[in-house]
């Protein structure tokens, strides 16, 4: 990152583009893409965004969006944060649509997500910021994808399930369950739990209009206006 970061740029592009030709040499079938935050993580230089996902062995571009971990939210201040974490949310993934558009290639957002209201980690905690961010980024990358844009689909970040976090300070520990968060931050800071039936919900709504933009699926019975 930084100064060190532009200093390296072209060993960073080396690497990435040889660990990709790597694995296509095993599997030619294998999906490869960077794992990469997009923008965030390319030092906002549009040039290595684009270096980063050209070539024939990166087959997909990648972004991620964590408006708490880039300042643009606080979970203690929602009615003051969430309105522009959602204007940066649009702007950053319509940046990305413009630079996959001329890259030739779809991009995926690949992690997202936003805390619980208030920053707990507990599961009773409401999740009323993060549903409304979810919809939000979901309406956004649906209407692209019905247009035959770039911005093809997104992975869910991160299922919990059933786990909960065994001690007092959220962190994880040698034989806890795993909620979908990793073990150096807070278990339960991103975890969508069993328990948050609205958030499903808005995962699922998304889900079936996704699935239904491909012509194979539209006689399945999980349609949804």
């Amino acid at each position: 990152d930084g100064e060190n970061g532009q200093l390296h740029k072209g060993i960073f592009l080396n690497w990435v583009h040889g660990i990709a030709a790597y694995i296509k040499s095993i599997d030619k079938n294998h999906m490869v893409s960077t794992g990469s935050e997009g923008m965030h993580g390319c030092l906002y230089d549009e040039e290595l965004f684009l270096n980063t996902h050209s070539g024939p062995v990166i087959d997909y571009a990648s972004m991620h969006l964590w408006p708490k971990n880039w300042s643009w939210f606080r979970a203690d201040m929602i009615d003051e944060t969430l309105p522009p974490s959602l204007q940066k949310a649009t702007d950053y993934i319509n940046k990305h649509i413009e630079l996959t558009t001329k890259l030739g290639k779809p991009v995926v957002l690949g992690e997202y997500g936003m805390e619980r209201d208030g920053g707990t980690f507990r599961a009773e905690t409401p999740v009323t910021a993060r549903d409304r961010f979810l919809t939000h980024v979901y309406n956004i990358v649906y209407e692209n994808a019905s247009k035959g844009g770039p911005l093809c689909g997104t992975n869910v970040w991160a299922w919990g399930g059933e786990a909960r976090a065994k001690h007092d300070d959220g962190f994880w520990q040698k034989g806890d369950p795993f909620t979908g968060d990793p073990p150096q931050e807070h278990q339960g800071l991103n975890s969508i739990f069993d328990t948050d039936i609205s958030t499903h919900e808005v995962i699922k709504k998304h889900s079936i209009k996704m699935n239904n933009l491909n012509p194979g699926n539209q006689d399945t019975g999980d349609k949804m206006e």
